[in-house]
């Protein structure tokens, strides 16, 4: 089951014992509370795994640019023969 999934699912339950008037407020309010939570846990959720795309991009984005200076640095660079 998905986050909204139960999202949905316990939104659904809230109304159904508004309505219905069963397991009594605190039961009412403890779904509502905890289906509030679920959403802003998942909010966030989603903001770091953006987050971790973005920073995985930009290292992938550094090391190209690393690796490319590596290899332009050694072009450059005379050949150093190796004496005994």
């Amino acid at each position: 089951m998905t986050d909204a999934e139960l999202i949905a699912r316990l939104r659904d339950d809230v109304k159904v014992h508004e309505m219905t008037g069963d397991g009594g407020m605190g039961r009412v309010e403890a779904t509502r509370l905890a289906a509030d939570r679920l959403t802003q846990l998942s909010e966030e959720n989603a903001r770091l795994r953006s987050l971790m795309v973005e920073a995985k991009q930009r290292l992938s984005y550094d090391a190209d640019i690393f690796h490319d200076q590596v290899l332009d640095q050694l072009r450059h660079e005379p050949v150093r023969s190796a004496t005994v």
